[in-house]
């Protein structure tokens, strides 16, 4: 990037005189145009973002039970998702259980402002056997969080039915059947991402993004079930971000350009 910034600011200093003469505004306009590409040119970094072991999994028991959160399912914690429905004419649903999952999103910042891709994935594991599945969707919270919540944090259930999130990954998990578990599943979430960490960027307090998966209703599954590894799971197998973030243009380039466009309007 240096030599490339190097080589375009000589060429502009040579364009100026050519003989004692001011050079052709065509020749600025070319050197112009040669540091604003420069300054574009930036190299994307590509990083990991790694589920936060504060994430857990509430459930709504079928019932009169009470809400309520609980860290995860044996050791390491497992996070589950289901839905029940033992009245499929009438669609009504008797239980749920919704994973929370946390994301810091501090370790970008000195990577640059923009993302260019982000790629969300969650590892499907062995599952219980006889236990039928159904597509499973990924929700976000539009709103950043300034703390972590663990499962038996205050106003950890509420995150259960929080109005803040949005569908932003449908069918994360598509019917997932025999053989098709011990690997990853991941839906493209950029926008999304890129909407919560311009938030960050603009106010840095507000640090961790929250995720939430929930079984599709369908009243055609008496019930599905399906448990993910969790933050606390081995490295290989954590919830996980993938990101692309590049740079804000070049400093030297940006202020090549503004002397070389001054230049031009004293002319």
């Amino acid at each position: 990037m240096k030599n490339l910034l190097t080589s375009f600011v000589g060429r502009a200093a040579l364009s100026f005189t050519v003989a004692g003469r001011r050079a052709p505004s065509r020749s600025i306009h070319i050197a112009v145009l040669g540091l604003l590409a420069a300054a574009g040119t930036a190299s994307a970094t590509v990083t990991t973002l790694n589920g936060n072991a504060a994430d857990y999994h509430i459930t709504l028991p079928e019932g009169n039970g009470a809400i309520n959160a609980q860290a995860g399912i044996g050791s390491p914690g497992r996070l589950g998702t289901f839905r029940e429905t033992r009245n499929p004419p009438s669609g009504r649903i008797e239980g749920e259980r919704r994973a929370i999952f946390e994301f810091d999103l501090a370790s970008l910042q000195p990577l640059g402002p923009t993302i260019t891709s982000a790629n969300f994935s969650l590892f499907l594991p062995s599952q219980a056997s006889a236990v039928p599945t159904h597509d499973a969707d990924l929700w976000g919270s539009t709103s950043n969080r300034s703390s972590l919540k663990n499962f038996d944090s205050v106003g950890a259930t509420d995150e259960f039915a929080d109005a803040s999130y949005q569908l932003i990954a449908p069918k994360i998990f598509e019917n997932v059947i025999p053989p098709s578990y011990n690997q990853r599943y991941g839906k493209d979430i950029t926008a999304f991402l890129q909407a919560r960490y311009t938030d960050f960027l603009s106010n840095n307090a507000n640090r961790y993004v929250f995720f939430r998966l929930q079984v599709e209703p369908n009243v055609a599954v008496v019930n599905s079930f399906y448990e993910i590894v969790s933050g606390d799971g081995a490295a290989a197998q954590v919830p996980m971000i993938e990101v692309n973030v590049i740079p804000a243009p070049s400093a030297a380039a940006l202020l090549g350009v503004a002397g070389l466009l001054a230049a031009r309007r004293r002319r």
